[in-house]
């Protein structure tokens, strides 16, 4: 089968024999197995035709309970799925998310200087993807297939191994389906590592349907959890199934944004806590939140040398300028009170000596330089 298929280094010829060896009781034999599979079938990236090929023998080794390799088979699925940047799918009611907004202020930036046309790519989980492609349908053929491992994935929330409940939850998150939110309430309200509980939290914010109430209930238990990561991702995803999250919420996600946190070992998910407080509030309708840019001007107001502001700005610049960018002839003046607070602060603190914070004020047609701000609003670079 694999001998007509190709991976990064040609005929993926070596692949069956590779594959096998994930089961072996031998850790050396698996960890280069791992590896070189890793290399074949998602190279930089890179898909192939024998990543998608590969999937099935991957889930089947991660069912398996009765053979080694299966974490090694979880972290190959996660690789070639491209499990670093979950999916964005969630709509409210009320209107365009802020993450919408931002991709509207991106199209918008496209419009205004000569671009590439290879550029233009449409939005799609939150980023900019390529045109369709050769690589580009083996990429989306090989996520597909690993989504088809659903049911796996469900079965495997019940694993004696926390490492691979973490991996299903990550899976799940991945490729969500509303099939999987009985099995995730379950097992929220019978949990008692935090580190799993945290990530079934995350796949629960991705698979259920806002307002699910049973679904809500069981995030609710970990709340008010002592453990900080599992406390976070509950209210993560508890803003993720609400329209309006309460106040409190808002307030301690907006805190977090700041933070200035390390990545957390053997923890799947956006890579530090302040991404995924970022995350959750992106989903939100700024029509739902009226409070939220008083509760993020409030980590301006209470800057701090060591925060990192980006997010909180670009959140903010979505809730103040829900209509989006600023004609050419605006003036300060014109700008609401909560509007022309942000530019203030922003000079006060010299927000726009930092990148990526230029491209942020660039997005709603504001002075994307600190002097030319400052001008502009007729406020002192020197004010502190």
């Amino acid at each position: 089968m694999f001998d007509s298929l190709m991976c990064a280094y040609g005929p993926a010829t070596e692949v069956p024999e590779l594959l096998a060896a994930l089961r072996s009781p031998d850790v050396a034999r698996r960890g280069f197995a791992r590896s070189e599979l890793g290399h074949m079938l998602a190279h930089q990236g890179s898909k192939y035709d024998a990543s998608a090929a590969a999937v099935p023998f991957l889930i089947e080794i991660l069912a398996d309970t009765e053979t080694t390799g299966r974490h090694e088979a979880y972290e190959l699925l996660a690789l070639i799925s491209d499990n670093d940047e979950l999916p964005r799918h969630r709509t409210r009611a009320a209107g365009p998310s802020l993450v919408e907004l931002t991709r509207e202020r991106f199209e918008w930036r496209l419009t205004r200087r000569p671009a590439d046309p290879a550029e233009r790519y449409p939005w799609q989980f939150g980023e900019i993807v390529a045109p369709e492609t050769d690589g580009r349908r083996w990429q989306l053929r090989a996520y597909e297939a690993v989504g088809a491992g659903l049911t796996a994935y469900v079965k495997l929330l019940d694993d004696p191994d926390p490492r691979l409940r973490i991996g299903a939850a990550h899976l799940i998150a991945a490729h969500p389906a509303p099939g999987a939110v009985p099995a995730l309430v379950a097992r929220l309200t019978t949990e008692t590592s935090p580190m799993v509980a945290a990530s079934l939290c995350v796949a629960a914010g991705q698979c259920g349907e806002t307002g699910d109430p049973a679904l809500l209930s069981a995030l609710t238990l970990w709340r008010d959890a002592p453990h900080r990561l599992a406390h976070l991702a509950a209210l993560m995803a508890i803003a993720q199934l609400t329209d309006a999250p309460d106040h409190a919420l808002l307030t301690e996600l907006a805190v977090c944004l700041v933070e200035p946190d390390d990545p957390i070992e053997d923890w799947p998910f956006h890579g530090r806590p302040s991404a995924g407080a970022c995350w959750s509030l992106e989903t939100l309708a700024p029509a739902d939140n009226p409070a939220l840019p008083g509760i993020l001007l409030d980590q301006l107001r209470h800057h701090r040398a060591e925060g990192f502001y980006y997010n909180v700005v670009e959140l903010l610049i979505g809730t103040l300028f829900p209509q989006g960018p600023l004609g050419d002839d605006a003036r300060f003046a014109a700008l609401t009170p909560e509007q022309q607070e942000l530019v203030e602060l922003a000079v006060r603190h010299h927000l726009l000596v930092e990148d990526p914070m230029p491209s942020a004020f660039a997005g709603i047609n504001l002075p994307h330089e600190e002097v030319a701000l400052a001008v502009w609003s007729e406020l002192s670079t020197a004010h502190s």
